[in-house]
């Protein structure tokens, strides 16, 4: 899991040409306008309220665009449990 939050993170904040179209057609913010990182509970919010509605290939075909391959996995589970389930694991990190 921690390797699949980091592949997340860095594809996040140093997203190639395709993860950063992806976040723009999402509308996904990665930082806010004071340039600080809004965090990854702020980031599975957008990204929940972006996919709803879609079926799960359509949200893992975004997933896997926006975060990669490699967090697929814990982006779903995170998106899929509980609210706060997210904070509490990376609070034991």
């Amino acid at each position: 899991v921690g390797s699949s939050l980091t592949s997340a993170y860095m594809n996040l904040v140093n997203p190639t040409n395709d993860m950063a179209a992806a976040q723009q057609a999402l509308g996904i913010s990665v930082y806010d306008s004071q340039g600080a990182f809004v965090g990854f509970p702020a980031i599975l919010d957008q990204v929940r309220t972006a996919t709803e509605g879609m079926t799960d290939q359509q949200r893992d075909a975004w997933i896997t665009q926006l975060f990669g391959a490699e967090a697929l996995d814990v982006v779903t589970m995170a998106l899929e449990s509980q609210e706060g389930a997210l904070e509490d694991h990376i609070g034991t990190m």
